[in-house]
């Protein structure tokens, strides 16, 4: 595929008949009269070869539906060859890597929990099929089809669309219909010589969960594309939109045409991690904001240094999704959540000046109330718990009470002091992080 801009995000804003309601940026799902699909989250990664962009996408899709597909707007004369369906755990794998996680910390030690926040990604399944004809066994007396593959859990089908009315014809003829907004835009990329892939979705393993995930689907564009059309999957939205980018790429990447915000982080969580975490995203790119979208660089973390640890990224995720040579390889994570009204424009990847990153997160301790703010909160003022004072000049072990014990004067206050150290300096410190399944013990 030969085209600046690459529609690996640009799902048509297009609903059912019935009104399908879509809520992210990634996927605006058709579905048949009467039926609805909506959706929330969605999650891409694009990855960088040198010679080729590959973009692989997965949503969430809660509904009832038995049928449904969805409408990517793609270079003209572009092939499904090298399409493929990732797997999940190395999807998921990728994404949770670089996600922000949460520590444990006390007077005695700093060590890591498996608390980890999943925001814009979940787990990913099937979804059911419905009673429509697949993409490839309904033709219409003027085909468009230029290109038909079945692949996993998807019918693919290349529709070469001279013409708007051709298209909306073929759309008719599978029960689908594009949405009002999504129309004159739509119109318009057709006018342009832009091709579109269809595709249907067949989820016999959905077993009735009312929000299962589609499967990652992988695609491959030539050339470097660092386009992401936001604005036409913007017209598909009801309400909210969320989205997480992970970009692997020779280094840093960020995005030029909206404003860089930062979501507070190196603080201290009280209760629940998601929860918190999602409040904390509002707070930052919709609350924080005004007028167009703002994005926030959750991590960036170079592969490379991290794989003497036992946190090994497995290079074999990397190449199953466009990445073969995993040396210089770096992971930028970025977050999006907006309203349509908020996107007014396309949106341009860019190399970035970010340092390395993560986005870490602590289990509350009222003893660490003084060297760490409350996340949402700030900082605690006065009555604000500290850890117990050692009197040192004893030269000995001062009797003390709570977790620091039974802990030497030199190993107490070692985490102590760089905990403090850490708390006053700005940009935040990279940590290194752990597996999502692995504790650390100090």
């Amino acid at each position: 595929m030969g085209w600046r801009r690459w529609g690996g995000l640009a799902l048509v804003g297009a609903v059912s008949l019935g009104g399908t309601d879509a809520r992210a940026s990634c996927y605006a799902f058709v579905a048949p009269e009467g039926e609805a699909v909506t959706n929330a989250d969605s999650s891409v990664i694009v990855a960088f070869d040198g010679a080729s962009t590959w973009v692989t996408m997965a949503s969430d899709a809660r509904g009832d539906s038995p049928s449904f597909g969805y409408l990517l707007p793609v270079p003209a004369g572009c092939s499904v060859s090298d399409a493929d369906v990732v797997p999940t755990e190395v999807f998921d794998g990728l994404q949770d890597w670089v996600a922000p996680r949460q520590v444990e910390t006390s007077c005695a030690a700093v060590g890591a929990t498996n608390g980890i926040v999943s925001s814009g990604c979940g787990g990913v399944s099937g979804l059911a099929a419905g009673d429509l004809p697949t993409l490839g066994e309904l033709e219409t007396q003027d085909s468009i089809v230029a290109e038909h593959r079945t692949l996993g859990a998807y019918e693919l089908s290349v529709l070469d669309t001279d013409r708007p009315s051709r298209l909306n014809r073929w759309l008719h003829d599978h029960g689908f219909q594009l949405g009002d907004e999504a129309r004159p835009m739509v119109d318009e990329l057709v006018e342009q010589g832009v091709w579109f892939l269809a595709v249907e979705v067949d989820g016999t393993g959905r077993d009735g969960d009312p929000a299962a995930w589609v499967e990652p689907l992988k695609l491959r564009y030539d050339g470097r594309m660092d386009v992401l059309p936001l604005a036409l999957g913007a017209t598909s939205s009801a309400g909210v939109q969320d989205l997480v980018v992970l970009v692997v790429d020779d280094g840093p990447v960020g995005i030029s045409n909206y404003r860089e915000v930062e979501i507070e982080r190196e603080c201290m969580v009280r209760g629940d991690l998601d929860e918190t975490y999602d409040a904390l995203v509002d707070a930052a790119l919709l609350d924080g904001v005004d007028g167009r979208a703002g994005w926030a660089t959750e991590a960036v973390v170079s592969s490379v240094h991290q794989w003497a640890t036992e946190d090994d990224l497995d290079p074999d995720w990397l190449a199953q999704v466009g990445r073969p040579d995993a040396w210089g390889t770096t992971l930028t994570r970025l977050h999006l959540r907006y309203a349509p009204d908020q996107i007014d424009e396309d949106l341009l990847l860019q190399p970035a000046p970010h340092d390395v990153q993560t986005s870490t997160y602590l289990v509350w301790d009222e003893q660490l109330e003084s060297t760490w703010p409350v996340c949402g909160e700030g900082w605690v003022g006065e009555g604000a718990g500290s850890c117990p004072v050692v009197a040192a000049s004893t030269g000995g072990q001062a009797p003390v009470t709570g977790s620091c014990e039974s802990i030497p004067v030199t190993a107490r206050w070692a985490p102590v002091l760089l905990l403090v150290g850490l708390a006053r300096r700005r940009p935040p410190v990279t940590r290194r992080r752990s597996r999502p399944t692995r504790a650390r013990t100090p």
